[in-house]
């Protein structure tokens, strides 16, 4: 701060040089001290003096922390280690991707990645552990908050980061949001997240103020269970509630069929795939599955297929009717009785045949 009154250039340059120094040490309480929610605003400040870059293409990281980014407590945490290990986790990440990306070596980025994942597990450990969490994270989905949405995502892609056999408890949790997604699946068009109010202390997550597709974030994380836990979406489709499941298939149907976005079609396609997939299931699941898409499920699927001149006028609408097809190729190489018979009591149908 006296440099900075001083309009000390050097001493400020200097200032950045050992700060960087710090963060290719590789020592975690070294950061972690360094990152504390009383230092990390002379830290940040140190950071916008790298004098490899030009004074008006630097970032001035202490306005993108007090303008740019906003830290929202949609999910109250109790444990102030584990709120400030989250705060650790983002400016860790932070310094790592916008501040110091060109400086940083392998090692050192290696090393910080490991800071990143460990702390992220001791997060995640922290919220299996708080079933509240979950049921105030469940209520705010079903009213549709944005923020809420943002939340799973950003637990969904933490879960990505660490090991497998750490994953195996957070899945189970994140699989009984899913009907919660519902009511994102049907949000079409794009808004902002809500503000939360708050001090810098007391807000927990992090996130930017762009405008969001909250029907693009809810196919995000279907698509995480699609990766890493394919059967909890057979469990939710066939296991669960009946209705429920309906609801989440003919919401995926009609994405696939009739989505602007190709990217979110072909999300839509393979998490129909996947429930399809009945390879590794036991023949209770199997009978269900099958019974889903063969007593109407298909019926809702190739409809694009019984009105083809419509559907080939739209871009977005041929493709839909391209993935019905590849559907349908799936289908006879793994349900091939089952697919014969629909495929033959199609030709009867005025609709499909």
């Amino acid at each position: 701060r006296h440099a900075e009154d001083e309009e000390d250039w050097v001493a400020l340059h200097h200032c950045f040089k050992v700060t960087k120094t710090f963060f290719t040490l590789g020592n975690q309480a070294l950061l972690e001290h360094w990152l504390k929610t009383d230092l990390c605003w002379e830290t940040l400040g140190m950071l916008e003096y790298d004098e490899g870059i030009p004074l008006d293409r630097r970032i001035m990281h202490r306005q993108v922390h007090t303008m740019v980014v906003n830290y929202n407590d949609e999910v109250k945490v109790e444990d102030p280690e584990i709120r400030d290990r989250i705060h650790f986790v983002y400016r860790l990440q932070y310094v790592k991707d916008i501040a110091l990306p060109r400086l940083l070596d392998d090692s050192a980025v290696a090393s910080i990645n490991s800071m990143i994942y460990s702390s992220l597990g001791k997060v995640l450990d922290y919220f299996k552990k708080t079933p509240e969490v979950w049921e105030s994270l469940y209520e705010r989905l079903q009213e549709g908050r944005v923020n809420a949405l943002l939340f799973l995502l950003e637990v969904s892609r933490a879960a990505k980061l660490i090991p497998p056999a750490q994953r195996t408890g957070i899945q189970g949790l994140l699989g009984h949001t899913l009907p919660a997604l519902l009511i994102f699946l049907k949000e079409v068009r794009s808004v902002a997240p809500e503000s939360r109010s708050g001090s810098q202390e007391e807000e927990v997550c992090y996130s930017v103020r762009p405008p969001v597709r909250p029907r693009a974030l809810a196919m995000e994380i279907f698509t995480w269970f699609v990766q890493f836990a394919p059967s909890v979406i057979r469990q939710q489709l066939a296991g669960g509630n009946a209705e429920t499941g309906a609801a989440l298939l003919k919401a995926m149907i009609n994405i696939m069929h009739r989505e602007e976005d190709q990217g979110l079609q072909n999300q839509a396609f393979d998490v129909i795939k996947c429930s399809m997939d009945v390879s590794n299931a036991n023949a209770e699941t199997k009978d269900k599955i099958q019974g889903i898409f063969f007593n109407d499920g298909f019926k809702r699927i190739c409809a694009p297929l019984s009105d083809l001149d419509k559907f080939i006028k739209n871009d977005s609408l041929a493709y839909g009717a391209q993935l019905v097809c590849d559907l349908l190729t799936y289908a006879v190489a793994n349900h091939g009785g089952k697919t014969q018979l629909f495929l033959e009591s199609a030709k009867n149908d005025s609709n499909l045949g």
